[in-house]
């Protein structure tokens, strides 16, 4: 039996690939240490005793047999590692008949070892079995010689040499159940009681057969030849009976991981615990799970066999999915071409790759990294990890349904939270015209005979005001329950801009404190639109650049470009984050409330400007300047040369921004018909 796969130590913090070797000596040293000193007491037990070595032919004979033996392999694999049980034992009873203790050790160790260098074991994992090797034959052919009975033609001596050989194999699965047991975590219990029957049983059918070849040889060298279809069966049955043990485990441990995966609801600790399953059902030293999220795009992560985190995973992401464009769905070995995963795990020497997420699931990639290199239990693996994927597949597509519903839910609790704020800044707004009115008549009213005459004027000049102002704001929410209940009208014809320009340049000079400019040479064109919606758009957007860029000029531009008109309003002041560039046309939303409360407003204006953009058949877009301002620009059809009614064909159309993309306005006619609904699509 050897040891196959050792794993990585534990770190605090993710750290650069190194051997992993490197990292486990620690945890075996001890073991190898005590497998030395065992082996050392033997020897000098023996030496004392003036035990035979054997013959040096003799021994190199059995040297070979050993090492034949070892290339005839039963594999029981584990979560990261494996145990391998060969038919080593039958040519351990046969060698105590024809060497010593020493010899026996001599002839096993270096047996194991030439048969381990030529799998391309790694060096540690090959001194650990060749020690575990030398000390079990040295014991064990140590109990055969004291008990005294070492006749070939002796009963008595082919039942001890049978009893020596389970002494061998008590001892090699102890010691590497104890490895195991240390590298996996596992409870030593455990780890022994799932590998005894599999050791028992290659004990029991080989040990017999090496006693039997000996007493056969007394009469004949070529006797022992008869046993060959013996041998064979034994053989067969023997890796026969390990694969379904194997495969029995295998299935446990799928069970296992699929029950610990299956109630995962992040995304990213999906991929990182279904990513740690998959390496103990392949027994890797890392491995690799990317999906796509909610916006369809790939992600991954990498971990190693202790299901850690590792360095960025793009640059692995795309090799494995380059390979599975391959079509791979086996187990291959690692070579040049694949750079990113040699990269990210040095230790590797193969490397499974399976896809899974059929029925509508998620697609899911998965890559398992191992040591080792294809063997005869690959397709083994390949199966458990294909079985893997596509739960996983599910788990991930849960988890990401479960990360849509929380991000719609915290969508709700926010826009819940802004329809709070909104109601109170509502309840401000008309609150404070509505009480400057009524003290405005009721001075009026109790001191009209006192008042002079400009002082009543300025009394009823600021209930007026104020009056305005309430009608504006009612007017505006009533507008924006319309378009929410896609009820909103509107009637598009041919507008001169230049009276409606110069209206809002009379009526804004004194709000803005002289600050609007209009930088554009007249005449001014004439659009397809309705003027009152088009005057509220451009009212509305002074005044937000009034209210949040309070220094500077406010610039109004207009412009003709193919069949379109652009006009832009753009101010000069702090600007606005790009991540709020998307936000500030959604309802309720005040990204400065210092503002709103210093100087009035709903959060409405600029949802409202990009819903009667889109009533009339045009599009708002918000791009920043370059001195940190906004530039907010509004495209509408320009009115054909005629003056007829004309709509913009699909070259001149404004680009109408997804969210609005099924709003469009009627053409304008005499009488007024419903307008289209007003459908409001997620924005990317």
């Amino acid at each position: 039996m050897e040891l196959d796969g050792l794993g990585l130590t534990p770190s605090p913090t993710p750290a650069p690939p190194t051997r992993a070797t490197d990292r486990i000596g620690f945890r075996i040293a001890p073991l190898i240490g005590l497998q030395l000193l065992l082996a050392a007491v033997v020897i000098a037990i023996n030496a004392h005793a003036h035990a035979h070595v054997g013959s040096p032919a003799l021994v190199v004979a059995y040297t070979v047999a050993f090492a034949a033996a070892g290339a005839f392999n039963m594999r029981l694999e584990f979560r990261r590692h494996q145990f391998t049980f060969t038919l080593a034992e039958a040519v351990l009873s046969a060698s105590f008949f024809a060497l010593g203790p020493i010899g026996v050790g001599i002839a096993a160790a270096v047996g194991e070892g030439v048969s381990l260098g030529a799998q391309r074991v790694a060096p540690l994992k090959t001194a650990y079995n060749v020690g575990n090797r030398l000390a079990s034959a040295l014991v064990a052919a140590s109990v055969f010689q004291a008990i005294g009975h070492t006749h070939a033609g002796d009963a008595v001596a082919w039942a001890i040499a049978i009893g020596a050989a389970l002494v061998f194999a008590s001892f090699d699965t102890i010691f590497t159940a104890a490895v195991l047991a240390t590298v996996e975590h596992e409870r030593f219990e455990t780890v022994l009681t799932q590998s005894v029957p599999t050791a028992a049983l290659t004990t029991l059918g080989g040990a017999p057969l090496g006693v039997i070849a000996v007493g056969l040889a007394r009469h004949s060298p070529f006797a022992p030849l008869l046993l060959v279809p013996l041998i064979a069966t034994v053989m067969f049955n023997s890796r026969h009976a390990a694969a379904q043990r194997d495969e029995h485990l295998r299935f446990e441990r799928l069970h296992e991981a699929s029950t610990r995966t299956a109630h995962v609801v992040d995304l990213h600790d999906a991929l990182r615990l279904l990513a740690t399953e998959a390496v103990g059902l392949a027994t890797g030293i890392g491995a690799l799970c990317c999906t796509t999220d909610a916006a369809g795009e790939w992600v991954g992560v990498t971990v190693d066999d202790e299901g850690r985190w590792r360095h960025s995973a793009a640059p692995v992401v795309r090799e494995v999915r380059r390979l599975t464009a391959r079509g791979l769905g086996r187990e291959i070995e690692l070579d040049r071409a694949m750079p990113a995963l040699s990269t990210a795990f040095p230790d590797a020497a193969s490397v499974v790759i399976t896809r899974g997420g059929a029925d509508g699931a998620a697609p899911i990639v998965m890559a398992v990294l191992r040591e080792g290199h294809p063997d005869i239990s690959a397709p083994a693996r390949v199966q458990t990890l294909n079985a893997f994927a596509n739960h996983a597949s599910l788990t991930a597509a849960n988890a990401r349904l479960y990360a849509e519903l929380e991000d719609a839910l915290n969508r709700q609790v926010d826009l819940n939270r802004q329809k709070g704020d909104f109601v109170a800044t509502v309840s401000h707004e008309l609150r404070t015209p509505l009480a400057v009115m009524l003290a405005a008549n009721h001075t009026l009213r109790k001191l009209a005979d006192r008042i002079a005459e400009p002082k009543r004027l300025e009394l009823l000049d600021a209930s007026i005001e104020n009056g305005n102002r309430l009608q504006r704001l009612i007017e505006e929410l009533l507008l924006v329950a319309a378009a929410e209940h896609q009820q909103a009208e509107t009637v598009r014809g041919a507008t001169d801009l230049e009276p409606l320009v110069a209206e809002l340049e009379r009526e804004l000079t004194t709000h803005t404190g002289g600050r609007l400019c209009v930088r554009t040479p007249r005449p001014l064109p004439t659009v397809m639109a309705e003027p009152e919606r088009l005057r509220q758009i451009m009212l509305n957007l002074v005044d937000n650049a009034n209210k949040y860029a309070p220094d500077g000029p406010i610039d109004l531009y207009v412009t003709t470009v193919a069949e379109a008109v652009r006009i832009a309003v753009v101010d000069h002041g702090p600007g606005i984050p790009e991540a709020d560039r998307v936000r500030v046309f959604e309802q309720f939303v005040q990204l400065d409330q210092s503002s709103t409360r210093r100087q009035g407003g709903t959060g409405l204006g600029l949802y409202l400007c990009r819903q009667l953009a889109a009533l009339i058949g045009g599009a708002l877009t918000l791009e920043p300047e370059a001195d940190g301002g906004c530039r907010f620009t509004l495209t509408v059809a320009a009115a054909p040369a005629d003056g007829g009614d004309a709509s913009p064909t699909d070259d001149a159309r404004p680009s109408v921004p997804p969210r609005f993309a099924s709003v469009r306005a009627r053409p304008a006619n005499l009488e007024r018909e419903a307008a289209p609904p007003a459908q409001l699509l997620t924005t990317d």
